[in-house]
């Protein structure tokens, strides 16, 4: 309910400022109005206004002349627009004790302290200016909606004194770690509505990322994403091995021919917990991570974490730093899938009932659900190349693809044995694991789209599954497991030349490889 007033208060603000400037029909105002009045001109009353463009605009919100506005006049103003006027300096803006509407985007504005005694702000538009320091706002207790989109604020913490905060809009800014790691979570912990775009936030080098982890024995400097060295993300526990349980995995990328192994989960120690509790980074849950999945720009990791007591949908920057729990809910959010076009994740809750299909946006806003059918348990997720459709497993029934159109589910196997399947990047094929009924074996198989022409690529007596397409098509990484403990693996698509890529004590599962 919180959300929607997000929207509703930029409705607000605009019918605000409508009535407050007449029909919004008049032409640009001239110096009778008040632009470029003399200083020596303005009354003395109102003489505290020393920035032109701001003064004109208060003379235009209140359809009069400059000689003849009043302090009577400015507090009667309740909304003002005065976007793209060049102002530089607030001073005077004090004097307007009864707005609770004020849109000063697309100016040059730098110091904004003399916002503090408009202490009855609701609505605030800041975007586009030159904005560092945003303390002056922790005095503005009834503001419920803010944008400062594109100016250069680095620290958000004052924002956190704003209890009836609604609604803010980051977009745009080199926010620090602290911010991005910290303040951005305690607000949506309130339920704030965030608008940033998770690909503006600053990646830090990984030359300081001398991992606190034993087990992270090198540095993904070398090759970051596009760089021509193939890349997997995969989910292991080789920090604690033999530990057993889910909630011990960790987020790990490796080169492809099993060098430089990187621990990406260290980070997750810096995240409160959903509770707003500070975790405890000796107790092993709170790095908990499985299931990666890239974003397609390869800067992004999405991936599902136990570190809060129950299954939730978390990102990661490629370095492992600014993580963002993204669901924040009580029931089961687990398989993330990220969307071709980088905009939404599907995943898998149990919210509802039973496991559907969900998505939301990559910054975790507007969720929707995309299945209904009680009897549809949905499993892995894999988007179709072109973002159409989405397959994924049901332990009731097998291979389904879901149409994003229609909303139409189609059954590709009929064998309940069948699941995690993984679209190939031509979208011609999908690859998917398939049990014996005895569940002693599990090998990997492809088919067309469709579910017809399906092919045997391994045969072997053990436990072969997640098969996961590389991004030229021409191999796929899996998992095999054998002798209590899994590697990942990989083949050219044909099912030859399988090579080893991991080989330790541990459990390495669940392999996603990186866009190159």
């Amino acid at each position: 309910m919180r959300r929607s007033w997000a929207l509703g208060w930029l409705i607000i603000g605009l019918l605000i400022l409508k009535m407050g400037c007449g029909d919004g029909t008049k032409p640009p105002l001239g110096p009778e109005d008040g632009e470029n009045t003399p200083l020596e001109e303005i009354p003395s009353e109102i003489s505290a206004f020393v920035d032109t463009g701001l003064l004109a605009a208060v003379s235009q919100a209140l359809d009069k002349s400059v000689d003849a506005l009043s302090i009577e006049d400015l507090l009667s103003l309740t909304g003002l627009d005065a976007s793209n006027r060049s102002i530089v300096d607030l001073r005077g803006i004090e004097q307007l004790k009864n707005l609770t509407t004020l849109v000063l985007g697309a100016n040059n504005v730098g110091d904004i302290s003399m916002l503090t005694s408009l202490e009855k702000l609701m609505f605030l538009d800041l975007s586009n200016n030159q904005i560092v320091d945003i303390s002056p706002l922790s005095s503005l207790k009834h503001l419920q909606a803010l944008i400062v989109d594109n100016n250069e604020i680095h620290d958000i913490s004052p924002l956190l004194e704003l209890t009836d905060l609604v609604s803010v809009e980051l977009r745009g800014n080199p926010l620090d770690d602290t911010s991005l790691d910290s303040h951005l979570s305690i607000l949506r912990g309130r339920d704030v509505h965030i608008g940033f775009e998770i690909d503006e936030a600053p990646l830090e080098s990984m030359e300081d990322d001398a991992s606190d982890d034993p087990s992270s024995t090198g540095s993904m400097e070398d090759a970051p994403p596009g760089s021509g060295v193939p890349q997997i993300a995969f989910s292991s526990n080789r920090r604690t091995p033999g530990a057993g349980t889910a909630s011990e995995l960790e987020i790990y990328v490796i080169e492809i021919d099993g060098g430089n192994p990187v621990n990406l989960s260290a980070h997750l120690t810096s995240l409160p917990l959903l509770d707003g509790r500070e975790p405890d980074s000796l107790v092993v849950h709170v790095r908990d991570g499985r299931q990666p999945s890239w974003s397609p720009d390869g800067a992004w990791i999405a991936f599902s974490s136990q570190r809060d007591g129950n299954d939730e949908i978390y990102i990661m920057a490629l370095d492992g730093r600014h993580p963002v729990n993204l669901t924040k809910h009580s029931a089961r959010d687990g398989a993330p899938s990220w969307s071709p076009d980088g905009r939404r994740i599907a995943f898998v809750s149990d919210r509802n009932g039973n496991s559907n299909i969900f998505a939301m946006d990559a910054n975790g806003d507007n969720v929707k659900q995309l299945t209904f059918d009680g009897s549809v348990d949905a499993g892995n997720l894999s988007w179709s190349p072109d973002g159409r459709q989405i397959a994924f497993a049901s332990w009731q029934g097998g291979i389904y693809v879901l149409n994003l159109d229609s909303r139409d589910v189609a059954q590709l196997t009929d064998d309940p044995h069948s699941n995690s399947p993984s679209w190939s990047p031509n979208g011609f094929r999908i690859a998917f694991a398939k049990s014996d009924t005895s569940y002693s074996n599990s090998d990997i198989y492809t088919m067309n789209a469709d579910g017809s022409g399906v092919i045997q690529l391994t045969d072997n007596l053990i436990w072969e599954f997640e098969p996961c397409w590389s991004p030229d098509g021409k191999r796929i990484a899996f998992t095999v497991s054998e002798n209590a403990t899994s590697d990942i693996f990989v083949m050219d698509a044909d099912g030859d030349n399988v090579t080893q890529m991991t080989d330790d004590s541990a459990d390495d599962r669940s392999p996603a490889w990186a866009p190159f």
